[in-house]
């Protein structure tokens, strides 16, 4: 069973508020991390991202193909900015062409071999 609250203390926690609890600590510079290869998760160091909560994050860290480790988690790591130099652009812009090439070649084909009718969104033919 509930107990109410007393109206006395109510009134008296209302004229005299609690103190703001103190600031968390400032965090310490971090190190890079060390290199492994292919470290199990539970002996990856953690995340340690500021939550939302203010609580620091508690997954472990990723580790890269080639044994290095990240300093974050999968959802504090950041999405890729894409390439950053002209070679890399044109790889990008390459690769996305021959994609679009091979997906209308394979349309055409599908199209060309029957009336299309199933392939085409909706299903209704043109």
């Amino acid at each position: 069973m509930r107990t109410r609250p007393n109206f006395v203390s109510l009134i008296a926690e209302l004229r005299n508020p609690r103190p703001a609890p103190p600031p968390p600590p400032a965090a310490e510079p971090r190190e890079p991390a060390p290199i492994a290869r292919r470290m199990p998760k539970a002996q990856r160091p953690k995340c340690g991202a500021k939550t939302r909560t203010g609580a620091p994050c508690g997954r472990r860290v990723v580790c890269l193909p080639g044994g290095e480790l990240k300093t974050r988690c999968r959802q504090h790591g950041g999405a890729s900015t894409g390439p950053k130099t002209p070679e890399g652009r044109e790889r990008m812009k390459a690769a996305v062409r021959e994609r679009w090439r091979r997906f209308r070649a394979e349309r055409a084909a599908l199209l060309v071999a029957g009336d299309g009718a199933a392939e085409r969104p909706g299903g209704e033919a043109a």
